[in-house]
């Protein structure tokens, strides 16, 4: 590759690194449209509500099976421990509690994403019960321990 501006006879070797940076970004830039996409007949926030759904009610699902394990076993922990994980089971119940409400509603709304949003809500939901599984257990260990 040579550099504009140099004389035809002196040429610059830059690294195969640089060499596709540089196209990388001037092909950037030559890829810029000026042509608005088109806007989704739901309206923009209705258009992912069932990817939402299937994110939030697999995070809450991760988060609550942990939360379970944990407070299930009870072995070991004091009651501030006790306390924190039942205010993390709330927090988790809370999000899985968004998730239902989102595959509710992106299945009202759109007819994009229907699966995550029917996956999502069925997730969510398992992880609503396993929380409230989780504070249960919780619960019962703090009053158990005494606190």
């Amino acid at each position: 590759m040579t550099v504009r501006g140099q004389s035809p006879g002196r040429i610059i070797r830059l690294s195969p690194i640089v060499e596709f940076i540089l196209d990388f970004m001037a092909g950037g830039l030559g890829g810029v449209s000026t042509k608005r996409p088109a806007p989704f007949p739901e309206g923009e926030t209705n258009a992912s509500l069932g990817a939402v759904a299937a994110f939030a009610g697999t995070l809450s699902a991760l988060f609550a099976l942990a939360l379970l394990v944990i407070t299930a076993l009870g072995a070991g922990l004091s009651s501030r421990d006790y306390a924190g994980l039942v205010a993390a089971s709330i927090v988790v119940a809370i999000l899985a509690l968004g998730g239902r409400s989102a595959g509710s509603r992106a299945l009202q709304v759109t007819q994009r994403n229907r699966w995550l949003a029917r996956l999502g809500r069925a997730v969510a939901t398992l992880a609503l019960g396993m929380s409230c599984v989780s504070i249960g257990f919780g619960v019962f260990w703090l009053v158990r321990h005494g606190a």
